[in-house]
Order: C-alpha cells, then structure tokens, then sequence
C-alpha cells in the first residue's frame, strides 16, 4: 500500500477538511485531478424527507425558507416558464470563498460553493422556533442583515428534512411562502442584488486597506458576502443549473474552486429533491395541502371527539406563528429520543392531539 501522505485525497470532503488539505500550498502547487464529465464525485448521504436519525446523537435543528410565485411578471419570464406557466422561486448563487474562514494566505471554500440554493441554517438560542430561524437566515444571506430584524413572513412548513453535515446529524424545517401573501416585504430579486453589490464592496473596501483582517468575527459576519445574487427561476431552470451531471456549474466557479484548492463541485441534494417534490406538486394551493404543517392538522382534527373546540381556539393564546396544531410542537424543544423509541410525524400527531385531549377535558373538569 503506498504510505497515507500519498494517498488520493477522499471525495467526500467537508469544507473543514478541504482546509487543512487541499488548501495547504503544498496541495496548490500538484497538479489537479482531471474532472471526468458525467462522472461527479459519489453524493454524500441524500436527505430523507420525514424520517428520525438512526444514531444515538441528538439531532441540531436547523431551518430553511423558499419562496414562491405564480404568476411572474411577463418581463421577467424565462423560456422554460413561457412554456409551461409552472411555479417559479427566489433562489440564490453563493460566494465560492468563504470570507469568515479564509486568511490572507489561505482561502477556504464555502459549504456548496458557487451552487444555487436558498438560504437556510442552524437554530440559534434567540430563536422562538424554526420559522424565525427560516426568516433570520434569508435575512442575513439575502438581505445582508440590514435593518433592525428579520422580516416575519407568512409561511407553511413544507418537509421536515433529515440530513447530516460532517458526520453530525440535523433535523431540517424547509417552510415555503408565496409571494402574493408576502408582497408588503418587497423582496423582489433587484432589490435584494443591489444591496448584494453594496456588501460586495464594501467587503472590497476593508479588504484593500487591511482593515478586514483585524476585525472581530462578529463585525465581519455583518459584512462578509456569502451570496453572489438571487434570481426567480422556474423550477425546471432550478433543478437544470444542479444537474449533477455537469462537472462545474460555469467557469467562473471553476476558477473560485481553484482558488481554493478544490477541484470538484460539493452539489446540495436536498435542495434538488425539494424542487422536484415542488414541481410534481405543480401549483402553490397543492403544495400547502401536501406539506407537512396540513398533513398534521388534517390527521388530528379527524381523531378529535366532536365535543371538543376547533384547535385553533385551543392552542389560539398558545402561539401566534405558524398557526394550527404545529406551531406548538414549533414552538417549544421536544425531548429527544432513543432510535428505539423514534416516532413517525403521524404517530407525533396522534401524541399532540391527545395532549390537547387532556387540556380540554382537564380545563371543562
């Protein structure tokens, strides 16, 4: 076997890896590995849309935000959508380099780097519950942070996503929201670009007179760019400019990757197989009736005795957002639990009903 400092390089590797390997000089100065067309490095674990982790450890919550529209303006139609009038979605390209991680001599790439995708992320302490997150996440990635807090927008929980980053497990909210019940936001494509251009080089700015390098990591996370712009493509484009099939999206995230030492495009899976989920669906009314947050609500108010209110005058005091019987399982952590115990989301329907069962009867006793 030849000795481990000369063994290939995994293809598997998370943006942590890449590093401290592919990205010592070293790595930079050997010639890269050919990139076979039609031969993409074998995908990590594909998301599981609904189910538990199998493993002992406790899964990070984590959340993400589409939007969607209907009926985009003509001007701003592309040929996939004159066709066929499907759904469109404000989706984003991001920054290859890593503007946080990398140093003067050493730049390290971006999780999905130079991919579309939408904005999405781990829950933080401050946050009530999955959707701020959602809404927290857009609003730093899209909107740049600016202003004094994140938009609050109207929204329905799609999926409930099972994925593992770096060998560490998450359990992933994905919400969707139409652009109609979300218009007074103004979260059109040109705005959001513009104030994308402004962070851009305003980054430039501290860049060039070293400022950028003595700056907190706070201070820098507020002026770090991570995405490049966002536009509303239909999901057939969307789903196209992921193909995994094409070695690199464009030259341009060539050259990032380069940069950085990789030579192979990280593509977000779980993002494909959402918007295929999406197009099969087709309209934004079929897509509420089959998310999640419905699904739940359909299946507990069946099995609720005809004596008892409607759940929205039971958990109405409770929780404000997202409405119906999900924003209290939302709202507050649950308890983990062992592989062995692990529950489907309908079997955590039937829980939550009874436990509104209980509320009822034990406040009419």
């Amino acid at each position: 076997p030849r000795p481990k400092s000369m063994r290939a390089p995994r293809r598997n590797l998370s943006c942590d890896s890449l590093s401290s390997q592919a990205l010592s000089p070293t790595a930079r100065s050997k010639t890269p590995p050919p990139v076979r067309e039609g031969s993409p490095p074998k995908p990590g674990r594909e998301p599981q849309l609904g189910r538990e982790h199998s493993s002992g450890v406790k899964a990070t919550p984590a959340a993400g935000i589409i939007l969607l529209r209907e009926r985009p303006a003509v001007s701003e139609l592309d040929d996939a959508a004159w066709e066929s009038q499907e759904l469109e979605v404000l989706i984003g390209r991001y920054h290859v380099v890593d503007a946080l991680r990398s140093g003067r001599d050493r730049l390290v790439a971006l999780r999905y780097g130079g991919e579309w995708h939408f904005p999405g992320g781990a829950k933080r302490q401050a946050d009530r519950g999955p959707l701020q997150t959602a809404c927290r996440e857009l609003h730093e990635e899209f909107l740049g942070g600016a202003g004094d807090a994140a938009p609050e927008l109207a929204a329905t929980l799609f999926a409930k996503v099972s994925i593992s980053v770096s060998s560490r497990p998450y359990v992933q909210y994905v919400f969707v929201a139409d652009e109609a019940d979300n218009r007074p936001l103004q979260l059109t494509a040109e705005r959001i670009n513009h104030g994308l251009r402004r962070q851009r080089l305003a980054f430039e700015r501290l860049v060039a007179s070293g400022e950028w390098w003595e700056m907190a990591r706070s201070a820098k996370a507020a002026v770090g760019p991570e995405v490049r712009e966002v536009r509303w493509l239909s999901l057939s484009a969307a789903i196209s400019a992921l193909d995994p099939k094409v070695p690199f999206v464009d030259e341009w995230q060539r050259e990032e990757l380069a940069r950085c030492g990789v030579y192979w495009r990280q593509i977000p899976l779980g993002t494909i197989q959402i918007l295929r989920q999406l197009q099969r669906l087709g309209t934004i009314a079929a897509i509420k009736a089959a998310a999640v947050e419905s699904r739940l609500d359909r299946v507990a108010t069946a099995r609720l005795p005809p004596e008892l209110p409607p759940l929205t005058a039971i958990y109405g005091g409770r929780t404000a957002q997202p409405p119906g019987l999900l924003g209290p399982l939302l709202a507050s952590p649950r308890p983990s639990r062992s592989p062995r115990n692990a529950r489907s989301l309908r079997d955590e329907a039937a829980l939550a009903e009874a436990a509104a069962g209980g509320e009822a009867n034990g406040g009419a006793s």
